[in-house]
Order: C-alpha cells, then structure tokens, then sequence
C-alpha cells in the first residue's frame, strides 16, 4: 500500500474515531465537525485511489447509492 494511500486511511480513521468519541460524550456540535473532516477525508481517499488507478468512477454514480431527491 502506498503512503499517501495509507495516511488517507490513517486520517479518515482517526476523525471518525474522534467523532465517536464527541457522540458518547454527547457534544452534537464536535460530532458534525468531525463527520465533516471525515468527509473531506473520505473525498482525498478517492483521489489517491482515482490517481493510484485503483478506483475506477462510473459514470451514473456509484452502485447501491440512494437516489438524491432533486426538490
């Protein structure tokens, strides 16, 4: 596994192990923070997956994703 492969997967785990954390600890507003950087987290992860050729988008969006209500 690259390194920037592994710092990705690194980084995503610990905002969302602090995310857990916020949540038992019951401060709603450190837990949306925390999903937050987990997003963009999760969005770098894909990059270096797209730019590793490991992860290939398709083009009518992931399979199993809910559809998003355009209203």
């Amino acid at each position: 596994m690259s390194r920037a492969l592994t710092l990705a997967l690194v980084q995503l785990e610990v905002e969302l192990l602090a995310a857990l954390r916020a949540l038992e600890e019951g401060d709603e507003k450190a837990v949306e923070a925390f999903l937050v950087a987990a997003h963009i987290s999760l969005l770098e992860l894909k990059d270096t997956l797209l730019i590793k050729g490991l992860l290939v988008e398709e083009e009518d969006g992931p399979k199993g994703a809910l559809p998003v209500d355009g209203a």
